[in-house]
């Protein structure tokens, strides 16, 4: 009777070191899992701030762009303004010679 039991104590604790052995084989499995998980969560954090500052590059250059195109078309719109005085000026000189000019001929 006490053999049976000291086979069954033995069955059992061989049954308890091999779930010792499953238990440690899963543990090393979820920490290489959660290792690897940190691995790729950085690498992904990385390539989002390199994305990010992709972005904010590409928003600086739309600002600057956008500022200097403002800047190229408020010189040219002060070019224009300063053109449209000419023209005007130049209307006015060419009116003033044609009226001298019909003058000086209904003087003839």
């Amino acid at each position: 009777r006490v053999e049976g039991l000291q086979a069954r104590v033995l069955a059992s604790s061989a049954s308890v070191e091999s779930m010792a052995e499953d238990v440690a084989r899963v543990e090393g499995l979820v920490r290489i899992s959660h290792e690897q998980r940190s691995e790729e969560t950085a690498a992904l954090e990385a390539r989002i701030a390199h994305v990010e500052l992709q972005a904010g590059a590409i928003q600086e250059r739309e600002v600057e762009a956008t500022s200097a195109g403002a800047g190229r078309a408020q010189g040219l719109a002060e070019r224009m303004e300063g053109l449209g005085g000419q023209v005007s000026e130049l209307r006015g000189e060419a009116k003033r010679l044609g009226v001298g000019l019909e003058a000086e001929l209904a003087t003839r």
